[in-house]
């Protein structure tokens, strides 16, 4: 289910990509891990200014809040 980020509320995110060998499996030219940093890509656009995003590898899952919404894209 797509969640409603219509509003104007900020929200607080977080983003965990797998990094495993797996995700670097291809279809129609992407990987995985292509097809997910485009997913995040099209939620980062929903979300409202002063929202807070935090990116995380599971190899280093110490994860830190982003500055801004473009310092996570």
């Amino acid at each position: 289910r797509q969640p409603d980020l219509g509003g104007e509320q900020p929200v607080a995110a977080v983003f965990v990509f797998d990094t495993s060998p797996s995700m670097g499996y291809k279809a129609a030219d992407r990987t995985r891990l292509d097809d997910a940093r485009r997913r995040a890509l099209d939620l980062l656009g929903e979300f409202p200014d002063g929202s807070r995003v935090a990116v995380v590898d599971p190899v280093n899952p110490v994860g830190t809040w982003e500055r801004s919404l473009a310092d996570a894209r």
